[in-house]
């Protein structure tokens, strides 16, 4: 299947593989980039965080703008390891998304966070949240 275009860029191949993955797996609430978020629903079956859509389903609406704040600053360089699981927990998050669109975002720490083990490897990554490491 040839790449999805968004915006003024291509949606990787892998990207929807590893969403299309997510469909054998307990429904939860997926952490992904701003691009991301809109296709996850569609491909994976399961919530993003803040699409607009599921962010009422999780009572989101009004905290829609802090829900983006927390996951650019997930997906950055700037966040600590500790400020990662927070964010986790405050939206009870089952999945971690780092496909080619996180992977531009600068966090290259995500694989060795030890809440998090991976389920799906190939260029996109899947992690699933551990509650007590």
């Amino acid at each position: 299947m040839a790449d999805r275009i968004i915006g003024q860029g291509y949606f990787d191949e892998s990207d929807k593989d590893a969403m299309a993955f997510l469909n054998n797996h307990p429904k939860g609430t997926i952490i992904a980039s701003d691009e991301t978020n809109y296709f996850l629903p569609l491909w994976s079956g399961h919530y993003a965080l803040y699409h607009p859509a599921e962010s009422q389903y999780l009572g989101g609406g009004s905290d829609r703008e802090e829900k983006k704040k927390d996951t650019a600053l997930f997906f950055s360089k700037q966040v600590t390891q500790q400020e990662a699981q927070e964010i986790l927990e405050k939206y009870d998050i089952e999945y971690v998304f780092y496909g080619s669109k996180e992977t531009e975002l600068g966090n290259t720490n995500i694989g060795s966070y030890p809440f998090l083990e991976e389920i799906y490897n190939s260029e996109a990554k899947v992690y699933k949240v551990i509650a007590n490491p």
